[in-house]
């Protein structure tokens, strides 16, 4: 598959809050936390959720 790579885009060029530049900020941060220490998080937080039979 050859897919043609988009420009960039600077945050002024687009009408979106700073909230929506924010949140996507965040979902990446998570992205990148979650794939360096996804596993290592995964070992060591207890579920709060009830064991199912």
């Amino acid at each position: 598959m050859n897919a043609e790579k988009l420009a960039p885009i600077h945050p002024g060029e687009v009408p979106a809050s700073p909230q929506f530049w924010l949140g996507l900020q965040m979902d990446d941060d998570l992205d990148i936390a979650m794939d360096k220490l996804g596993d290592a998080i995964e070992w060591d937080v207890e579920s709060f959720l009830p064991e199912t039979p």
